[in-house]
């Protein structure tokens, strides 16, 4: 159970594991020594989990603010005539900007220094910041990260029609 992501507090770097195995835990013991978690945090995040209450409320809520943003990151992929992957669970989808890669740098084969000069111009012209393919071992250029958790649907709305801008503007 991984509690940066969902608890929302990705900086704590925290999850737990339940097994019997005792390579498993011995494995573990030894690694735990080098990157334990500090004391209070253990202590804050067992007080909540220890809040069934307040945990199904905080799950059951965030999860449909995940459907909602999730929804609008891919209309506005739509409203910008991007093709994208169905997330069905998660922070963020892959975006196929192939197309508009090609139209971008006006190349048949477009590379990875393409895509970072793509990536570039979203984020400086568009105003939209989506993470490159090859930043997360993506094989072909073109292929974008778009987290849908880090904003609001409104947020997301206007993505789509700076998106549409953008590409129109090409």
């Amino acid at each position: 159970f991984g509690m940066s992501k969902d608890l929302c507090v990705s900086g704590l770097r925290v999850g737990c594991l339940y097994t019997k195995s005792q390579h498993v835990i011995s494995a573990l013991r030894n690694v735990s020594y080098f990157c334990g978690v500090p004391n209070p945090t253990q202590h804050a995040l067992a007080a909540l989990l220890d809040d069934t209450a307040w945990m199904k409320n905080f799950m059951e809520t965030n999860f449909k603010k995940l459907r909602e943003s999730r929804d609008a990151a891919s209309a506005a992929l739509a409203v910008a005539g991007i093709q994208h992957t169905r997330a069905t669970a998660g922070l963020f989808l892959y975006a196929d900007f192939t197309r508009v890669l090609k139209k971008h740098s006006r190349a048949d084969e477009p590379t990875f220094e393409h895509e970072r000069a793509l990536f570039e111009a979203l984020f400086k012209e568009a105003r939209v910041l989506v993470t490159p393919g090859r930043d997360c071992h993506h094989p072909t250029p073109g292929w974008f990260r778009v987290c849908f958790a880090a904003v609001g649907v409104k947020s997301l709305e206007e993505a789509g029609r700076r998106l549409k801008r953008f590409i129109d503007a090409i």
